[in-house]
């Protein structure tokens, strides 16, 4: 971080890229990510701090809409994985001239609301571990249940294995 120096034009930001499931839970969508290993599910290579510097090559956009690289408002720096928090810090820079607004509330001091986009081999179901390459493989749990609890207590959400972070979007 020491190393990282302002460029003209751009603002620097350190943001809260994702924290693991098993201290945050799942997030609204009911993905999770978990850190450490969950044996008959997850391996130790398959968890998120085996790939959060994946955020790495990541860039910054608006609202997701992330199809076309050159509409990137600006890119990720460096991530780093927070042990102490337990959660992936990303420090992303961005373009003065592609994002003015949000120079705005920077310097205002507003908070920036930020939603990550990843890739992922499966979506594994906490219920009946069903793992799901899209939507249409989604066991019952995950296609009608996503992050309800169930009566014997257990929280349906799909753990999400080998993230590749392509996106960190501002959005409303």
């Amino acid at each position: 971080v020491r190393s990282i120096q302002p460029e003209p034009g751009k603002t620097i930001v350190l943001i809260i890229g994702l924290g693991d499931s098993e201290t945050y839970g799942p997030n609204r969508r009911g993905d999770a990510f978990p850190s450490e290993p969950i044996p008959g599910l997850l391996g130790a290579d398959d968890v998120l701090t085996k790939h959060y510097q994946s955020y790495d090559n990541a860039l910054v956009y608006r609202h997701h809409i992330n199809h076309d690289p050159a509409g990137a408002i600006g890119k990720v720096i460096k991530a780093f994985w927070n042990p102490y928090m337990r959660r992936v810090e990303v420090v992303e820079s961005f373009d003065h001239d592609k994002a003015p607004d949000l120079l705005e509330q920077v310097t205002s001091g507003q908070p920036l609301a930020k939603s990550m986009g990843c890739l992922v081999p499966y979506d594994i179901c906490t219920v009946c571990g069903n793992r799901a390459e899209n939507r249409a493989e989604y066991c019952p749990h995950l296609r009608y249940q996503m992050n309800k609890i169930l009566p014997d207590g257990r929280r349906v959400f799909a753990f999400n294995d080998k993230p590749k972070f392509f996106d960190i979007s501002f959005v409303t």
